[in-house]
């Protein structure tokens, strides 16, 4: 239900085959872009193929990680980011691969609220074509604490979401998602009260109505399903319920909701954070 305003393109332009062709390729890109409501980033290539963004050298790990795919109007298709977008399982757009499918995932709607100052766990997410994919694991291992939610990328309803607690059953469960066809998306869980508000945009005269609040009553290192018992919660002060109510807001406004959607938030120290 997201639309163009989420999507985030980065166009490279410049480098050494076709520099002069390529800056001018690039602007007509940028009203393109402009004109159909997407944002973009501006990464000038000098000839020796570094990416140079506001006059400095840039992060391009950082910038792919901000970006749903990328333009490259530079003719060269051997340079450092080109690799490191695939390795990231990003698509390159108007060349032989195919468009990208700009439905959000759940990594894209979180790279969103981070991008709007709202609170998120932390993820990973490990590609089915990662070839060093234990790699990602032993990273995630050693800054994540456990348990971690480990659940398919895309898919929402196929596969259950697994609580995992040791570094075996992490692997297991990355593989069996892999054989299955699936990305896969892992962030640290917390056993802590979960709050459930239902949004719906334009209505009852409201831009974002928000009817009440649901409590998920979870035990210890339990996954909230919809066999977890629930209770309305009533007994938060009016500005408690007020700052959830608010998040629930800025969340939807955030992701640009049309439709009806329920927003699970969590308490993360004295902070509310969307789930």
């Amino acid at each position: 239900m997201a639309t163009n305003k989420n999507t985030h393109i980065t166009v490279f332009r410049g480098g050494k085959v076709r520099h002069k062709d390529s800056i001018k390729e690039g602007k007509d890109v940028f009203a393109q872009l402009e004109k159909n409501g997407i944002t973009f980033s501006d990464i000038y290539v000098d000839e020796d193929g570094i990416p140079i963004k506001d006059g400095v050298k840039a992060d391009t790990h950082y910038i792919l990680s901000n970006s749903d795919a990328y333009i490259d109007t530079t003719g060269t298709d051997n340079l450092d980011h080109h690799r490191l977008a695939k390795k990231m399982g990003l698509k390159k757009l108007f060349s032989e691969e195919v468009s990208i499918d700009l439905k959000l995932d759940r990594e894209n709607i979180y790279r969103i609220l981070r991008q709007n100052n709202i609170l998120v766990p932390d993820t990973y997410v490990i590609r089915k074509n990662d070839e060093d994919f234990l790699k990602t694991l032993k990273e995630i291992w050693s800054k994540f604490h456990t348990p971690y939610l480990v659940r398919t990328l895309t898919d929402t309803n196929s596969f259950p979401s697994k609580l995992i607690k040791g570094f075996n059953q992490l692997m297991d469960a990355v593989v069996e998602l892999h054989n299955k066809g699936h990305d896969v998306h892992v962030l640290n869980y917390k056993s802590v009260p979960t709050y459930s508000v239902a949004v719906i945009p334009n209505f009852r005269g409201e831009e974002y109505y928000t009817p009440m609040i649901v409590e998920t009553l979870l035990g210890k290192y339990e996954v909230p399903n919809k066999e977890s018992k629930t209770k309305i919660f009533t007994h938060g002060s009016t500005e408690e319920k007020g700052n959830i109510y608010n998040l629930a807001k800025r969340v939807a406004k955030a992701l640009d909701i049309e439709g009806p959607v329920c927003i699970d938030i969590i308490d993360n120290k004295g902070k509310r954070e969307f789930k």
